[in-house]
């Protein structure tokens, strides 16, 4: 189970922020420093799918009431962005 202290990508997960059925989302801190970031990761890798195409569409909005996507890591065990 995914939960804080866990580390993705050179980012320490540091407290959960939301879930849903598809996706769980948690603040991560950089391990080498830097401002805070978001991750989503998928609840189960069948989710991929819904991820991806979230991630899709998030990538075609400009609005600054969105949130960027800075990585996708779709591939990895959990899959997540």
């Amino acid at each position: 189970m995914l939960q804080s202290g866990v580390v993705l990508s050179g980012h320490l997960l540091s407290e959960e922020l939301g879930r849903g059925g598809q996706a769980r989302v948690f603040r991560a801190e950089p391990e080498g420093g830097g401002p805070a970031v978001a991750i989503k990761v998928a609840v189960e890798p069948a989710l991929v799918a819904a991820l991806r195409a979230e991630g899709e569409s998030l990538r075609r909005l400009t609005s600054p009431r969105f949130v960027r996507i800075l990585a996708e890591h779709l591939e990895a065990d959990p899959p997540f962005f």
